[in-house]
């Protein structure tokens, strides 16, 4: 598809930020729809700059925009918004609340000043700021032990009443270049629906009443059995009235290769989330864990049958409800 190339805007200090973009969306064979949208909002005289990236962030929030436009778009629109320093200090310290702004006005890109405050997001009184900013901007959260495991994209496709929840994992290092699609057909239980908010980030049961996510999180090796993740709850967490006490030890619910498990739980005190994938057969989990889908197609790196092979590690990078 031919078109002219897209005006810059007053502050797109790099004339070919914008035709990058635009390259980026022709690649995924989009453009038929999601070029002509982006160009005719941008070069829209009447409309001021505020209003068309209001339309563009709600046009890169669509379900079928691919993650490689949406990285694209906003390391663009970074550079298009320079006088905009994003407020992801706004309940820090004065003193931290200053050095972003100095790093905002160093950086030469998205990526730059994302690495950046990664590096201080220790010194951040709420560090779960930081990491819901580099989500939001579709940059990496962790350190780089994220490049040693496998990692996961969740995709979330409702069918009444329940969904279809796909995977694609990509090993790295030296198994780069292998790649799994994993489906999950939920299962109708009490904790399905909170599952799904969860895939979502549609729902206000993390800290602050801030939507709880699993991306960036790592499912680590319970055993030989399964992987897990484990989330701490906020007292006034939606979530925490449906808590129950942590069954320890009683390993009473069969399970098989490909389960996928919610918990939510009380101990010592503490109120947790654990998110639970089964990757043997022929096991047990414990008693307050909930079943809330299964994999259809278990993805080779499971050990499955395999007695003395561990259960694998995985990363989980983005997820995503298409309804």
């Amino acid at each position: 598809m031919m078109s002219q190339a897209v005006p810059k805007t007053k502050n797109d200090n790099n004339p070919n930020l914008a035709n990058a973009l635009l390259s980026c969306i022709d690649e995924t064979g989009n453009e038929k729809w999601l070029r002509y949208l982006f160009e005719k909002t941008l070069s829209d005289v009447t409309l001021d700059m505020k209003l068309k990236l209001e339309i563009l962030d709600k046009l890169m929030t669509l379900e079928h925009v691919p993650l490689a436009v949406r990285k694209e778009y906003r390391n663009w629109r970074f550079l298009a918004d320079r006088d905009k320093i994003p407020d992801l200090a706004r309940d820090e310290s004065p003193l931290i609340q200053s050095i972003v702004e100095f790093i905002h006005k160093g950086s030469s890109s998205l990526e730059d000043f994302g690495s950046k405050i990664r590096e201080m997001k220790a010194s951040f009184k709420n560090p779960m700021t930081v990491d819901d900013y580099l989500k939001k901007e579709c940059l990496p959260i962790s350190d780089n032990t994220a490049s040693k495991m496998d990692r996961v994209q969740i995709i979330v496709t409702p069918k009444n009443p329940f969904a279809t929840w796909t995977s694609r994992v990509r090993a790295d290092g030296h198994k780069a270049g292998r790649e799994f699609t994993l489906t999950i057909d939920p299962v109708e239980s009490p904790l399905t629906e909170e599952f799904l908010r969860i895939m979502k980030e549609k729902n206000d049961y993390g800290h602050y009443r801030m939507a709880m996510s699993f991306v960036g999180k790592t499912l680590v090796s319970h055993g030989n059995v399964s992987v897990f993740v484990e989330l701490a709850l906020p007292d006034d967490s939606p979530l925490a009235k449906k808590s129950q006490p942590c069954q320890l030890g009683q390993f009473t619910t069969p399970c098989k290769a490909g389960d996928v498990f919610l918990t939510i739980y009380d101990i010592y005190d503490h109120t947790k989330l654990q998110l639970a994938v089964v990757q043997k057969n022929g096991t047990r989990v414990r008693g307050d864990l909930i079943k809330v889908g299964e994999i259809r197609n278990l993805p080779e790196f499971f050990p499955k049958d395999e007695e003395s092979k561990k259960a694998q590690a995985f990363r989980i990078i983005d997820t995503k409800v298409i309804s």
